[in-house]
């Protein structure tokens, strides 16, 4: 019976879910003048032509028939010692993370909401760890921390006058590595590791293994010359303070648990709403991937 209780929520909360998605909407602690409910925005919907109504339907099909998590791999070291902890290297792989889909909805608006102006709760909350798509490159995804949203105020740190930097507005949040040890020791740590697996005739060993032989072959990190590895490495420890606040849309993901081995494996702690909210989905998914 509680199994079967748990599955109805399930699929409730992957129907609301699906809803919130269809109907795009407005990512904000604080509804935005003008905004409806979900029930008013619904009814707004299905007001509309047959066809707004019929693309409204297909994209609650299309969110229900996708699996609420994915599992991925976490390379490199940025966000120990929460995770990852135990991996030396900026390059290697690591813990497999359970992430829970955060959708956006990407449908044309006049399709499906014309004018409806709808208030969505926010995407995330402090504390909560994130996968997030990289403003300058979308195709590159990163797992940050959540340290600030909408309505926060940075200030430098040191800084007694609390003279404010910085203004997050709606739907803008800031997300920093868990790893704030300085980059230069992690360039140390390459130049140690290429000196003491290599040797003298490293750079020389990896320009030819990097040269252009098979344009679809993709060269390891750890075999590239060492000023790539240090580019790639500036890359790989970007966050706000290099990119600076990034929208909900920027937003994919949440990291929910963390698998490192076998025997050892958890819930990752995140906000208490974002917790309350992933307990169900993660109960039913772990189930589906045998993790319990």
């Amino acid at each position: 019976m509680a199994s079967l209780f748990r599955r109805a929520l399930y699929w409730g909360f992957r129907f609301r879910d699906a809803i919130e998605v269809s109907l795009g909407g407005v990512q904000s602690s604080t509804a935005p003048p003008g905004a409806s409910s979900l029930l008013g925005a619904l009814v707004q919907v299905w007001r509309g032509t047959p066809a707004q109504r019929k693309a409204f339907v297909e994209t609650v099909l299309d969110e229900m028939s996708k699996p609420a998590s994915y599992v991925a791999t976490l390379t490199g070291n940025s966000m120990a010692p929460t995770l990852n902890a135990h991996v030396a290297s900026p390059f290697r792989p690591g813990e497999r993370l359970v992430i829970r889909r955060l959708s956006r909805w990407t449908g044309s608006t006049d399709n499906v909401r014309g004018e409806v102006t709808y208030y969505r709760r926010p995407l995330a909350y402090r504390g909560d760890i994130v996968v997030v798509k990289d403003p300058e490159d979308i195709s590159r995804r990163f797992v940050r921390r959540v340290v600030a949203l909408e309505g926060d105020e940075l200030v430098q740190e040191g800084d007694l006058s609390g003279t404010a930097l910085l203004r997050l507005e709606r739907n803008q949040y800031w997300v920093l590595r868990d790893n704030d040890h300085p980059i230069e020791e992690d360039i140390q740590w390459l130049r140690d590791h290429v000196r003491k697996t290599e040797g003298d005739t490293l750079e020389q060993n990896l320009e030819e293994a990097a040269a252009p032989r098979n344009t679809s072959a993709t060269v390891p990190a750890e075999q590239l010359p060492l000023p790539q590895q240090i580019k790639l490495l500036r890359i790989l420890r970007r966050d706000s303070r290099d990119f600076g606040p990034v929208t909900g849309d920027h937003i994919i993901g949440r990291v929910i648990y963390a698998i490192r081995n076998e025997v050892d494996h958890g819930r990752v702690r995140n906000s208490g709403p974002s917790m309350m909210r992933d307990d169900v989905i993660l109960a039913v998914e772990l189930q589906q991937l045998g993790m319990c």
